[in-house]
């Protein structure tokens, strides 16, 4: 045993006065004198037996236990696993027995044991339980009086003071933290009760104005067919009134032959225009029903969502780990150049690729193979998904769409001509978005909206207070809940906007130069890279800068196009370079 814990025993044990001994234990009484007649030895009582109101003298000391045992009772000590590390000494007088403190916390883990054994292998407290079912190995496992010797003038205590304030004042300034947190997540969320509100007044602006447009064309129809319907009416009445006239003259002229005659012949005319009359509307008779035909395209959409939005995480920052570099080119191609500057990820994990140089569709597998291509009649510039097993290319110099279906092998199918030249391309809800920029081009920048029939619906092109919302629009990525458009801006940056033209937000900066390629992840975060400043930032939901994921001007030259690719628990990343037959693909973490 260590002085330390000696000295501590000893204070304990005095401070405490747990154990006194009961039977016919007494001390000396304090008002005898010197002279007083020296007492008979002490008696002393084995303490297990008075218990038990037997007694037995005592001939052994337990420093553990704190009590006198007889020689059966030492030998029962020895059979124990929690008793047989006790000390054993000669007996002792009352006076040098000292009180020991009695022992009362519990054991958490055996329900009613009492916590009087410290393991110093484990540093624990343990009962009786604990030491015979959990350190029955341990060499070292003392009673916590005798562990608890110095306690009171140890460094440890010392410590474990300041530790304690410490951690106390980290907890309740952590505590103030949580009530801040707490205020600011009830302002976050009254913020988002008013974000659903004002989404259902917006929807709910749509549709009146869906309505106010319905009803006007309903009215137009109405007045047209009512129109046409009065027409005939009148002829009727105009034919009606001619025949009915006839019809009086004839029977009111009385020998008069040549009036007669001229009547008839008057009246067979009038006749012959009447049946006219009734083949001409006998033909339309029935056919002006006003019918209306419900597009039913808003209201699968509707009845497809489950609420008006996503709950997120925080955003994730990302970072990137390069898994490889995979070479595009087939034997086939002319030349070493390549131009890949559109990607899109299939459902079943392929991703298509167009190469501009050789004017073709490039289909890659999961491992990042060509697999497949088809030769296309211009030079493709984006591509998007249009369905399971169909894309959209976007033709920039023919200034048209074209479909390729994606079962098996790829196939060039329909295509629609637009008239302009055009860049991105993305379909949503059977609705085309097509990237048509400025510059050189005649057509000025903005976002045409097709239908799939090729039938243009609305563009996209100013904001409320009549400025262009772009400048050279180049590719575009959709927000996860698909009510947001994410576009590159050749001079703008990242420009978001609403599915009819609101401006959301508007990321411009000196450090994404020429910004090209553009993509969203499941969680709404937004990753695009810049041509000329060699580098993929990353923004959240709202178009706010999170951070710059890859820069390097070697590895990361000219970046043209991003493709997000989820596949189990992971995500890469894969980009084109402009003017390169090789893309590259990242582990996002």
């Amino acid at each position: 045993m260590s002085s330390r814990h000696r000295k501590s025993k000893d204070k304990v044990e005095k401070d405490t006065g747990y154990g006194s001994f009961t039977g016919s234990e007494r001390e000396p009484s304090p008002v005898l004198g010197r002279h007083s007649p020296p007492h008979e030895p002490e008696e002393i009582r084995c303490a297990p037996c008075s218990r038990e109101n037997r007694k037995v003298d005592a001939t052994k000391f337990c420093e553990d236990c704190n009590e006198h045992l007889c020689e059966k009772c030492v030998h029962d000590h020895q059979k124990f696993i929690v008793t047989k590390i006790h000390k054993i000494t000669g007996k002792r007088t009352t006076k040098q027995t000292a009180a020991r403190p009695k022992l009362s916390d519990k054991c958490t883990h055996h329900e009613g044991k009492v916590l009087e054994l410290f393991c110093t292998d484990h540093d624990e407290l343990c009962c009786s339980v604990c030491v015979a079912v959990s350190h029955r190995s341990c060499a070292d496992v003392v009673y916590i009086p005798q562990a608890a010797v110095g306690v009171e003038s140890s460094l440890e205590l010392l410590e474990v003071k300041q530790k304690l304030q410490k951690v106390k004042d980290e907890v309740d300034t952590l505590r103030s933290h949580r009530e801040e947190n707490q205020q600011i997540v009830q302002q976050q969320k009254e913020e988002i009760i008013n974000a659903i509100l004002d989404m259902r007044i917006r929807v709910t602006d749509i549709l009146d104005n869906l309505e106010r447009n319905a009803r006007h064309d309903l009215q137009t129809r109405y007045e047209d067919v009512i129109t046409k319907i009065d027409t005939d009416v009148k002829t009727c009445d105009d034919v009606s009134s001619t025949l009915r006239e006839h019809t009086m003259k004839i029977e009111t002229i009385v020998n008069n032959e040549p009036e007669l005659f001229v009547t008839v012949k008057k009246a067979k005319k009038s006749m012959a225009e009447g049946e006219t009359v009734i083949e001409n509307i006998t033909k339309n008779l029935g056919k002006e029903r006003l019918m209306f035909m419900g597009d039913r395209t808003l209201e699968n959409l509707l009845n497809g969502m489950t609420s008006l939005g996503e709950f997120g995480d925080d955003t994730h920052v990302y970072t990137a780990q390069f898994e490889g570099e995979y070479n595009m080119s087939l034997s086939t191609d002319h030349g070493s150049s390549e131009d890949n500057t559109g990607s899109v990820c299939l459902p079943d994990g392929k991703v298509i690729l167009t190469n501009t140089h050789h004017k073709r569709l490039k289909m890659l597998s999961p491992a990042f193979k060509v697999i497949d291509h088809v030769d296309l009649p211009g030079k493709p510039y984006d591509v998007c998904l249009a369905g399971p097993n169909e894309v959209v290319v976007s033709l920039r110099e023919e200034k048209c769409l074209q479909f390729v279906t994606t079962d098996k092998k790829l196939k060039t199918t329909r295509a629609i001509k637009i008239g302009v030249a055009c860049y991105g391309v993305l379909c949503l809800n059977g609705e085309i978005f097509v990237a048509c920029v400025g510059g050189q081009y005649e057509n000025r920048p903005q976002l045409r909206v097709y239908n799939m029939s090729g039938r243009m619906v609305r563009v996209i092109e100013k904001g409320p207070d009549g400025n262009m919302i772009f400048s050279s629009p180049r590719n575009i990525a959709l927000s996860p809940d698909g009510t947001m458009l994410h576009v590159t801006d050749r001079e703008y940056g990242v420009v978001t906007v609403g599915l009819y033209g609101q401006i959301l937000s508007v990321y411009k900066n000196p450090e994404l130069d020429s910004p090209r390629g553009i993509c969203v992840d499941p969680n709404g975060n937004i990753l695009a890279c810049g041509q000329n400043s060699h580098n993929v930032i990353q923004l959240n939901a709202a178009g706010e800068k999170v951070g710059v994921l890859m820069k390097d001007k070697d590895s990361l030259h000219r970046p043209q196009s991003l493709c997000y690719i989820h596949r189990g628990p992971r995500s890469f990343l894969l980009i084109t370079f402009l003017k390169s037959k090789f893309v590259k693909v990242y582990a996002l973490g």
